[in-house]
């Protein structure tokens, strides 16, 4: 695997237009998150729902296949498709359309989701204070040189989240890495939304640097502190980018 600092930290590549089995899911998950559908009933035969939402029944079964897959319905042969309640059967893969619903940016559910990243984020700082290696530090030291020479925010805003996942690996727990991954999905295609909560380029310099200090000193305490601090203050300024936005 390439590890180098130019692989780590290269730029994601451009997000592709919404597939109509994408609106489709998205539609249909809406719609259950707003309780058109009461939890427990049944959804329209397919070729009911496929001539309502004027589409043909291979794409909704698709959209349907990936609504089962995200925890919002259950096929049951010979039932059809119960609706469940994502709240107690979906994953982490729900956040997304928590978030992003078809109405718009749900901004409590983003504050709800930017607490959780503070809170995580801040304990698995401390984590990899205590676990870091000096290879792990060379790379906090490349991203920070990056964002010496980046001039806009949505550079900032890369190279920030480059930054953290370079503590999530330090932390040397595979499962965390995933659960903090999954809040990152959230984000992943929308980062234009939020460009205005980094174009303070010295705050999140100035901000990083002292966790990195502290990373580098092996002072767990001072980094969860450090990286709580800047989680929470960033943390209200991309909920402000996304008010804003609407």
């Amino acid at each position: 695997m390439n590890t180098s600092p130019e692989a780590e930290f290269a730029p994601v590549e451009p997000v592709e237009r919404q597939s109509l089995v994408d609106k489709l899911t998205a539609k249909l998950g809406e719609a259950i998150l707003s309780g058109r559908y009461d939890r427990g009933a049944t959804l329209p035969p397919e070729r009911d729902l496929a001539r309502a939402l004027h589409v043909n029944r291979t794409s909704l079964k698709h959209a349907l296949q990936r609504l089962e897959q995200l925890g919002f319905i259950l096929t049951r042969h010979g039932i059809g498709s119960v609706v469940l309640d994502p709240t107690e059967s979906a994953g982490a893969r729900l956040l997304s359309y928590l978030v992003f619903r078809t109405t718009g940016v749900d901004t409590a559910a983003l504050a709800d989701l930017i607490e959780a990243r503070t809170l995580l984020g801040a304990f698995l700082t401390r984590l990899a204070a205590e676990r870091r290696t000096n290879a792990d530090v060379d790379l906090l030291l490349g991203v920070l040189e990056q964002i010496d020479q980046a001039s806009e925010p949505d550079e900032v805003q890369r190279l920030e989240l480059a930054f953290f996942r370079v503590i999530l690996r330090a932390t040397k727990n595979q499962i965390f890495v995933l659960l903090a991954n999954s809040m990152f999905a959230v984000y992943h295609g929308r980062a234009q939304l939020f460009r205005q909560a980094f174009s303070d380029r010295a705050f999140v310099r100035r901000s990083l640097g002292k966790i990195m200090d502290a990373i580098a000193a092996k002072q767990p305490e001072a980094a969860e502190q450090a990286a709580f601090e800047y989680l929470k203050k960033n943390g209200k300024a991309l909920v402000e980018a996304a008010r804003e936005a609407k």
